[in-house]
């Protein structure tokens, strides 16, 4: 029995894209409230040639929050993208599964809910002729080929 099988067959993948998009979302802020912070408070700041011991301590202090906002936005950046790679992949996985299921299925085999892949035909007995018994080695052959694709959809090949 393929493990996670229904799991990945009837996984709904839109709360996991919903949190690709709010992370890509944050990472953004935290771009924009850096750059703005440069624009509006720092820029600002030395233009007017603020100086003294109270703006160096102020300007350190600044660029201390600016770095903290780039860092923080590389790590959601990067946040973002690792979920996205996996939704994609999960997705992908998904898609071969199905298809996996649809093709056997139309060919005449049978895939249970825990995605065992069973022929229904019946096996030719001992006295069968040639042609029938080649013809129930192909359809093995096929069985095997279609369990060996569903394993490998929901990670057993990878």
């Amino acid at each position: 029995m393929p493990e996670n099988f229904k799991e990945l067959l009837k996984q709904d993948f839109s709360d996991l894209e919903a949190a690709v998009t709010s992370w890509q979302k944050l990472g953004k802020a935290l771009e924009e409230a850096q750059g703005r912070h440069r624009h509006k408070v720092t820029g600002p700041l030395h233009a007017s040639e603020w100086e003294g011991v109270d703006s160096r301590y102020a300007f350190a202090k600044m660029e201390t929050s600016e770095s903290q906002l780039g860092t923080a936005q590389s790590d959601v950046t990067s946040i973002a993208t690792i979920l996205d790679s996996v939704h994609t992949k999960m997705k992908e996985a998904q898609e071969d599964l199905r298809r996996a299921v649809r093709t056997a299925e139309a060919d005449g085999y049978v895939v249970d809910d825990d995605g065992n892949v069973t022929d229904s035909r019946s096996c030719p007995t001992d006295n069968a002729d040639e042609a029938a018994q080649e013809e129930h080695q192909l359809r093995v052959g096929k069985l095997e080929g279609y369990k060996n694709d569903i394993e490998y959809s929901i990670g057993g090949g990878q």
